[in-house]
Formats: structure tokens, sequence, C-alpha cells
């Protein structure tokens, strides 16, 4: 277990790391605990591992019956995304942590697990969102996409695709990209409440655009620095007026999307901002 004996992650990760050397791969399920992110991204960096937090009875039931073979097989390995063209800048990547934008890698994945289906063969997947910076008055619109990585076998497979932008007007390619740009905003607006608040109102966090994709200023070493490292203390709930004002408007938002999207699964980022908006 480790949430036992030895709890630090250099600890966990000598184990994990010599056992997949011997192809022993390691899985760790949290049951009713929120994993601390930067320690799970350390641990799953290790090839085979991975990782599910459970909080109910019948999550716990579906993971190790229904989808015990999923979180145990591995798909590939070493599955890289990279991003090219000579007019756009990658400005922010979401969806996943790229450690280092300025070489075009979207994604780095040391290990690829399948996903279960539901009644109708249908599998929920995550969207990886990038927000493009445009150089200079360029009319070349095209990028390039390029994935490649390792099967069970060691075999090296790849696949590259060149993408142009042909449309100047707002337009959504799919409602998958929809709803992944307006939950990207709700996250980036409750991130940016959390450490507003931690740091009594300190300006850096605090964002009030009513349009696009917006980021407050901040790093992961503010985030360490403001909410710790590894164990994070429980403080009381504190809403500011500001941002009460900010979470109607990003409500006001979803509220509009989830008609659109015709999605009632947004109904619950709803009602939460309107939990936070009434605090």
């Amino acid at each position: 277990m480790p949430n036992v004996g030895t709890t630090n992650k250099s600890g966990l990760l000598k184990y994990i790391e010599s056992n997949s050397k011997n192809g022993i791969y390691t899985s760790f399920i949290g049951v009713g605990v929120d994993f601390n992110t930067e320690v799970i991204e350390s641990l799953s960096n290790v090839r085979g591992a991975n990782y599910y937090s459970i909080s109910s009875n019948e999550q716990f039931k579906k993971i190790l019956s229904e989808d015990f073979e999923y979180m145990v097989t591995p798909l590939v390995f070493d599955l890289n995304l990279n991003f090219e063209s000579t007019k756009y800048d990658i400005e922010k990547v979401y969806g996943t942590d790229s450690e280092d934008l300025s070489s075009g890698n979207i994604m780095k994945v040391n290990t690829l697990f399948p996903s279960s289906t539901n009644e109708n063969s249908e599998s929920k997947g995550g969207v990886i969102l990038l927000k493009l910076k445009k150089k200079d008055n360029s009319t070349d619109n095209k990028i390039n996409l390029r994935v490649s990585y390792t099967d069970r076998d060691g075999n090296k497979h790849s696949n590259s695709q060149d993408i142009e932008f042909d449309k100047n007007e707002e337009f959504y390619e799919n409602t998958g990209i929809r709803k992944a740009i307006a939950l990207t905003r709700y996250v980036n607006t409750l991130k940016s409440w959390i450490l507003y608040e931690r740091t009594n109102k300190d300006e850096r966090f605090y964002i009030c655009e009513d349009v696009g994709v917006i980021d407050c200023d901040y790093v992961k070493e503010d985030v360490r620095k403001i909410l710790g490292e590894n164990e994070r203390t429980s403080v009381k709930l504190t809403v500011s007026e500001e941002y009460k004002e900010n979470f109607k408007n990003i409500k006001s938002y979803l509220e509009n999307e989830k008609n659109e999207l015709k999605d009632e699964d947004l109904k619950k980022e709803i009602d939460l901002l309107e939990e936070l908006i009434k605090y």
C-alpha cells in the first residue's frame, strides 16, 4: 500500500521502477483519497504504471470487475504528439502537462491504456486543447501534427497529418471541442479563484474576461508555495465578491453552452457555481 510505510515520491519510484524493468507494472488505486497531481504524475511516468481514484462502492466494483483488464493492460509505450508550424506558436496546452512547448511536443505519455465502452460501444476519451498564437500577419494557416509510439512488441510506429485553418469567423469543428473550451474556461476560473483566496487577493490571480480561454499569471512553483507540494491543508471556504461576479458570468456562459450542446452533464458545474455564488 503506497500510503503505509514509505510514502515519499522517491521511495515509491524506486519500487515501481525496479519492477517495471522486469516487466512487472504497477497500478495505484486511491480509495476515498484525492491524489496529489504532482505525486501521481511522477509515479505514472514510470513505464507501465497506472492510477485510479475511487470515491464510491459502485466505482470500486466497476473498476475491479468490468474494467480490470483495461487497468492492467498497457496498449502502447512512449507516445509522443508533436506540433510543427512556421506561422504559429503554442501559447498554452490544456488536457495534458507538456513541459517544453518550445520544442513542439504537445503530449508525452509513457504508457497508454485502453478504455472501456458503454452499452452503445462508445468510449469516453480526453481532449487536448491547443491555444495558438499567430506569428506576424502571415496568411499561411497550415500546421502539422505528428504522433509516434512503440507497441508492446517493441515496434515503432508514426503518423503525420497537415491541417489548414480555412475559416476566419468563430466556429467549432464538433461538439467535443466546444465542450472542451467551455470546461477549460470553467476550470481556469476555479483555479484562479483558489489561488486568489489563498493569497489574500493577490491581483495576479484575478481574471474577469468574458470571452476566450484566459489564464491568470502563475507557474507550478507558485502552486507549490501557496498550496504545498505533497500535502495540502484544508482551509475555511471563502468566496470574495469579485469572484462571485466572475462565477455569475461563467455560470451564464455554461448555461448557454449546455443548451447549445444539449449536454445535461454540464449541470453539475452550473450547480457548483450556484452554490459558490450563494455562499
